[in-house]
């Protein structure tokens, strides 16, 4: 598996819900860079699950630069009889 370190802002607040056995944390982060004098900014989807999903929710605000480890993770599900894949960030660890 690979790890991927991401250091960006947070867009919104992160969602916080929870299924009934876990704790999902939902949000996007603002990845920017600079290659060669152009700069561009990424909008990365993000998951974290258990103890990391409620530390993002109950403590990280729309704004704040933070820095998490992870995976990225491919994924397909059906809404109102569409098949949708997406592609997100899971993350493993978080530093504030």
């Amino acid at each position: 598996m690979q790890s991927i370190l991401l250091t960006g802002r947070l867009t919104t607040d992160p969602l916080l819900t929870y299924t009934p056995e876990i704790a999902k944390c939902t949000f996007v982060l603002a990845v920017a860079s600079n290659h060669n004098g152009y700069k561009k900014t990424d909008f990365i989807p993000c998951v974290a699950w258990r103890q990391q999903a409620e530390l993002l929710g109950n403590f990280a605000r729309e704004g704040q630069k933070i820095e998490v480890k992870g995976y990225i993770r491919s994924r397909t599900y059906t809404s109102k009889g569409q098949k949708i894949s997406c592609i997100e960030f899971e993350i493993v660890d978080t530093e504030y």
